[in-house]
């Protein structure tokens, strides 16, 4: 009778830490809106944003990516500035017969060089972080379906629902367990603990 009360009280913890383990995902595991917001999508308007990227994606990921967009224009001038005076110094060293000075235009030819590399590795990584921002918001939406076939509230509840494809919700659900049966079995040992004691 003894050992059957101690699996009942482990059972009844048990049950109880099913809601805690769920709020705990809510509060720190991903969700399609969660992912959605770490890439410039507003949580407020994501169905409005679903219905825009449905309707026209290419315009709605290009206004996504206007600030890089506009800091690659930037880069692209400073890059042309680059190669102008990277053609002057070329131009200038291979003119100069002074070894003193042509070995100072070389290194100042060099150093451009390097500021140009500098920005085309920034336009690049730029580049990079458009087409993965693409990948990840055009992923999420196709998950979460046609914004037309559901209600304004039904996918905003969709998108904020537990993401089962998330590895980090996986990690929490299994630390969490983990956490549960350590207690468990602390509380199981206190019990049986207990029950001899009170046998003796």
């Amino acid at each position: 009778m003894i050992p059957v009360l101690g699996w009942l009280v482990i059972g009844v913890l048990g049950l109880f830490t099913i809601p805690v383990i769920k709020k705990v995902v809510d509060k720190f595991g991903d969700t399609p809106a969660k992912q959605l917001a770490e890439q410039g999508v507003s949580q407020n308007k994501i169905y409005d944003d679903a219905l825009s990227f449905r309707n026209e994606n290419q315009v709605y990921l290009k206004e996504l990516n206007k600030k890089n967009e506009e800091k690659i224009i930037e880069l692209e001038k400073e890059i042309n500035k680059l190669d102008e005076s990277i053609l002057s110094l070329s131009e200038q060293v291979g003119k100069e017969s002074d070894p003193a000075k042509k070995s100072q235009l070389v290194a100042q030819l060099n150093a451009v060089k390097e500021q140009k590399a500098g920005k085309v590795a920034q336009v690049r990584e730029l580049q990079a972080q458009n087409k993965q921002r693409e990948e990840k918001i055009t992923a999420t939406f196709n998950s979460l379906g046609d914004p037309m076939n559901m209600s304004r509230a039904d996918y905003t509840a969709k998108a904020n629902n537990f993401s089962w494809n998330s590895a980090k919700n996986w990690g929490i659900i299994a630390l969490l367990v983990f956490g549960v049966i350590i207690v468990l079995g602390f509380i199981k040992k206190l019990l049986d603990y207990v029950m001899k004691t009170v046998k003796n």
